[in-house]
């Protein structure tokens, strides 16, 4: 029998319960006397905890990353998401795998995406919060056909800014960013996914990230929902498609940039009971931009473990 254990943790959040879950795996590849994960078995353990991303930690073999991350949600492998980024570090700094230095830690990661940097902000010898630079912004299909598109997030065409149009963007995971007029139609999405589910397949994406220039926090500047038709669930706090939305406000002038960075604080998961913030800071201007980061804390909740049988699961 081999064991595997896991670190359960609260990403974008210093209070349990909020912000999104994260199953963390530090230890997923081969020892001496088992050998590591198969992808069939890690994309069964996601799908058997059932939170919308877990992570497995591999030695990587390309520096300066000292660490190889993968990331499954229930039904498949991602690239470069967002919250399990800021939450396995977490976790391996909590666990002592990192020679923490104030008031920044840099390191970097290896993803499917890539060798990344990310930074540790440490202060009184723990972490506070973990930056992740996600991968260089990609523009790509528009959506035109807006009464359709409201249709299928259930809400009005009004609803929906039509300049600029809906966009399909991509710091690491592509996701359609749909800029609605108002944190009052953000409450009343309610998903046809039959007809979003059409309308990703024809954008090549799986998910759709609504957002408005509100909030419930006053600190806060903006605000965002998850949706999907080929996810039956809500993510709350989605890491991945808050770095794309801050691409697409900057590159389309819809945020302010104050020599050649702008920076606010972006809130999701209110509408699921779950809220969470995320540190945003992007670097370019309009039609230029250059670099996006999301930052945030992290909550320790628990830990298990996974049982599996000696023979490997392909």
């Amino acid at each position: 029998m081999r064991t595997y254990s896991y670190h359960l943790v609260d990403v974008f959040t210093a209070t349990p319960f909020g912000g999104n879950p994260l199953a963390v795996f530090p230890e997923a590849g081969p020892t001496p006397r088992h050998p590591g994960l198969s992808d069939r078995e890690m994309q069964l353990i996601a799908a058997e905890l059932n939170l919308s991303e877990t992570t497995f930690v591999f030695p990587s073999h390309k520096p300066p990353a000292r660490f190889y991350l993968r990331f499954f949600t229930p039904i498949r492998e991602l690239p470069l998401p967002g919250h399990p980024v800021i939450g396995t570090h977490f976790v391996l700094a909590h666990l002592g795998r990192y020679p923490l230095r104030e008031p920044v830690t840099h390191l970097h990661q290896e993803v499917k995406a890539g060798v990344l940097p990310v930074d540790l902000i440490v202060k009184s010898g723990r972490v506070e919060k973990v930056r992740m630079t996600q991968a260089p912004p990609q523009f790509l299909k528009k959506m035109n056909d807006l009464p359709r598109l409201a249709k299928a997030l259930g809400l009005r065409e009004e609803d929906i800014l039509q300049e600029p149009l809906p966009q399909v963007v991509s710091t690491g995971v592509s996701q359609l960013m749909v800029p609605v007029k108002s944190r009052e139609a953000l409450s009343r999405m309610n998903l046809d996914r039959a007809v979003l589910r059409a309308i990703c397949d024809e954008l090549d994406n799986d998910m759709a990230y609504l957002f408005a220039l509100e909030s419930f926090d006053p600190a806060a500047k903006t605000h965002g929902r998850f949706a999907s038709g080929h996810f039956d669930f809500e993510d709350p706090v989605t890491g991945s498609a808050s770095g794309g939305m801050a691409a697409y406000l900057v590159n389309y002038g819809l945020m302010p940039v104050v020599n050649g960075v702008a920076e606010w604080l972006h809130e999701q998961g209110h509408f699921m009971n779950r809220p969470g913030q995320v540190y945003i800071t992007v670097y370019g201007n309009t039609d230029a931009v250059e670099k996006v980061q999301v930052t945030g804390s992290s909550v320790y909740i628990g830990h298990g473990e996974i049982h599996l049988p000696d023979k490997v699961l392909e």
